[in-house]
C-alpha cells in the first residue's frame, strides 16, 4: 500500500471535454484521480476513477500534490476556464506539475487562439510548464469535412493523453520525473507530438515508432524528448536497453535532451514496446498591435509681417493693406531677428 501512495499521480481535469477524456484513459488503479472543478460529472465504477469534486469548495484550497505529482488537462475554449488554470497555477507555482493543454485550432478564428495565447503566457508568467498538443498533426487531413476533422481531433488527443499516462505511471525501476521535465521547459512553453511503437526487434520496434502520423515534423526539429522503453523477458538485457534508448536518440537532432524510463517487462515475452514524447520549444505568439506613428514637433516659427503681406496681396479685396502694418509684429514683441 506504501508503494502504491509514493507512485500515485493525480491528473487534474478542468471543463467538459478534459473529463470525457479522462474517462477514456485506462484503468486508473491508484496512479491517478480526477478533480472535477464546477463540473457535476461522475465515473462508472470499472473505470476505478477516483473522483475529488471541488464544485462546492474553494477552488484549490488544501490541495494535496501526490508524490508523482500532477498532471493538468484543460482546453482553453473560455475566459472561465482560463481564469481557471490562472487560479491553480498560483496555487501550484514552483510545484510537481505539467499543464496539458488544447489550444483552439486556427479555424475556430483569431480572437480564440490570441485569447489562448494570453491564457499561456500568463501561465509561465506564474512558473508554470505547459505542453500543448500539436494541431497541425491532429487535423492534417484538408479534404475532411468539419465534423470529421473535430472528431478525428478529439481520438487523437485522446490517444496522446493515455500515452502520456501510460508513460508516466509504470512502477517500473526508472520513471521520468516531472520536475526534470519541467527544468527542461525552461520559461517556454512545449508543443508535444506522442508516437507508440512495438516490434520483436530494437530495429522493428523503433521503424514501427517512426511511422506513427502522430510525430509531424517534431522528429526534425525537437528540444526535449520523453522515451519509455518496456521489453518481454527474451530482452530483459541491460546492453539491449541502452542499444534500444540509443537508437532512438540519434534519430533525432542533436541538440534534443532525452529522459529516459524503463518498465517491468511486456506481456509477451519477445515484444519490445516503445512511448516517445518529443517536445518543441516556443515562445508565445503575440497577436499583432497597431503602433500610432510618433507625433513630430512643428518648430516654432518666427514670422514676418512682410510674408504675410504677400500672402494677403495675392487677393484683390486687400486695397490699403499696406497702410496697416505700419509696425513689424517681431518690434512689437520686442523679439531679435537675426539678419
Amino acid at each position: 500500500m506504501i508503494e502504491n501512495k509514493m507512485n500515485e499521480m493525480m491528473i487534474i481535469g478542468l471543463g467538459e471535454r478534459a473529463g470525457d477524456l479522462i474517462a477514456d484513459l485506462p484503468k486508473m488503479n491508484n496512479f491517478a484521480k480526477l478533480v472535477a472543478l464546477r463540473e457535476g460529472k461522475r465515473y462508472a465504477r470499472e473505470s476505478m476513477i477516483k473522483l475529488i469534486n471541488l464544485k462546492e469548495r474553494s477552488p484549490w484550497r488544501e490541495l494535496w500534490i501526490p508524490e508523482g505529482g500532477i498532471i493538468v488537462l484543460s482546453d482553453l475554449d473560455s475566459l472561465e476556464r482560463g481564469e481557471n488554470l490562472l487560479s491553480l497555477s498560483k496555487k501550484l507555482s514552483n510545484k510537481k506539475v505539467i499543464f496539458l493543454l488544447m489550444r483552439p485550432h486556427r479555424l475556430e478564428g483569431d480572437l480564440k487562439l490570441n485569447r489562448a495565447n494570453n491564457i499561456i503566457e500568463r501561465l509561465l508568467e506564474n512558473k508554470s510548464a505547459v505542453l500543448c498538443f500539436d494541431d497541425e498533426v491532429m487535423m492534417s487531413n484538408s479534404r475532411s469535412t468539419l465534423d470529421e476533422a473535430f472528431s478525428t481531433r478529439q481520438e487523437l488527443i485522446a490517444q496522446s493523453v493515455g500515452y502520456f499516462v501510460d508513460m508516466l505511471r509504470d512502477l517500473g525501476p526508472v520513471k521520468i520525473n516531472l520536475n526534470d521535465l519541467r527544468s527542461l521547459l525552461k520559461d517556454d512553453f512545449g508543443v508535444v507530438n506522442f508516437a507508440y511503437g512495438k516490434g520483436h526487434k530494437i530495429s522493428d520496434s523503433v521503424e514501427n515508432l517512426w511511422a506513427s502520423s502522430l510525430l509531424g515534423s517534431s522528429r526534425s526539429s525537437a528540444d526535449v524528448g520523453l522515451l519509455y522503453m518496456r521489453m518481454g523477458s527474451a530482452h530483459g538485457d541491460l546492453n539491449v536497453l541502452h542499444d534500444l534508448g540509443t537508437t532512438v536518440e540519434l534519430a533525432c537532432p542533436e541538440h534534443c535532451q532525452f529522459l529516459r524510463a524503463y518498465g517491468d517487462g511486456y506481456g509477451e515475452p519477445d515484444k519490445i514496446e516503445l512511448l516517445l514524447a518529443l517536445v518543441r520549444l516556443n515562445k508565445v505568439e503575440q497577436a499583432p498591435q497597431v503602433v500610432a506613428a510618433p507625433k513630430t514637433a512643428v518648430p516654432k516659427q518666427v514670422t514676418y509681417d512682410e510674408d504675410l503681406m504677400h500672402m494677403f496681396l495675392r487677393h484683390e479685396n486687400t486695397p490699403g493693406l499696406m497702410t496697416k502694418l505700419k509696425v513689424p509684429t517681431y518690434k512689437r514683441l520686442g523679439i531679435k531677428v537675426r539678419k
